[in-house]
């Protein structure tokens, strides 16, 4: 439905705050409360700054204000609820790196998206901190981690409890068996010959699907012991005479890095 109506000004004369179409009300140190106009209170001086800013934000979650510096840089300064200066280990002002040009911040529950000059940066709130974006980026990679994987095993769990018949592989152990089909398949010693059987529900589904796989135990020490060994036969290369500068010691690193993975 569209509705068609002319300006007619501002007006200081209305009732039960009401204005006909086309009717501006204007209220001076006054404002609309509880269906009638009270006058304004005098303001109250909350917090006196050190610094500028151009946007204050409350972290309701975390009790925390978040406060876009009125500079060039627009980064992020830390308060907390009664407006003292949040400070790290160190005992410097929380700073957190690597965030500038933020023109806008909302809040998921304890993440704080930051909508900065170059794209959107979360920032998470855990262990009464907030952590550092690159910190933040790799708790979300790992809670993305953590998600397919539980996603994996709800399928997988659709898939095992399907309510039809059921079928699981199984090795022929009967010697003569094993002979007398094997025969043609192996030149020489005894074959392993597999078939499907009929059975029941699946046994200890979650235990397997949350078990450390054997590839997960080895990664463990083979990651950090690859990267170690990359850094100090980089390090060892870049003394000899071979390489100089560090751009041929970042390609010789990530080459070791490369055989080393």
């Amino acid at each position: 439905m569209h509705k068609i109506f002319s300006f007619k000004g501002i007006t200081r004369g209305c009732d039960n705050l009401l204005a006909s179409d086309g009717e501006c009300i204007m209220a001076v140190n006054v404002r609309a409360k509880d269906g009638v106009m009270v006058p304004l209170p005098q303001p109250t001086e909350e917090a006196v700054l050190t610094s500028g800013y151009s946007k204050i934000f409350w972290h309701d979650m975390t009790r925390h204000y978040l406060c876009v510096t009125d500079d060039a840089q627009a980064s992020l300064h830390l308060y907390d609820s009664s407006w003292n200066r949040v400070l790290d280990e160190s005992g410097e002002p929380f700073a957190f790196d690597g965030l500038y040009g933020v023109n806008k911040v909302e809040f998921l529950g304890y993440v704080a998206c930051c909508m900065c000059r170059s794209g959107i940066v979360y920032v998470i709130y855990r262990d009464g901190k907030y952590c550092s974006p690159l910190v933040g980026l790799l708790l979300v990679l790992s809670a993305i981690g953590h998600y397919t994987h539980e996603r994996s095993v709800r399928r997988n769990f659709s898939f095992v409890s399907y309510p039809g018949d059921k079928y699981a592989a199984a090795v022929i152990e009967d010697e003569n068996a094993l002979q007398e089909i094997g025969r043609r398949a192996v030149s020489e010693g005894d074959a392993t010959v597999a078939y499907f059987r009929r059975t029941g529900f699946l046994t200890d589904y979650l235990t397997n699907a949350y078990d450390d796989d054997c590839g997960d135990d080895w990664s463990r020490w083979m990651t950090p012991t690859a990267f170690g060994l990359s850094v100090v036969l980089s390090l060892l290369a870049l003394m000899s005479e071979h390489v100089s500068g560090t751009l041929e010691w970042m390609s010789v690193f990530t080459g070791m890095i490369c055989l080393s993975m």
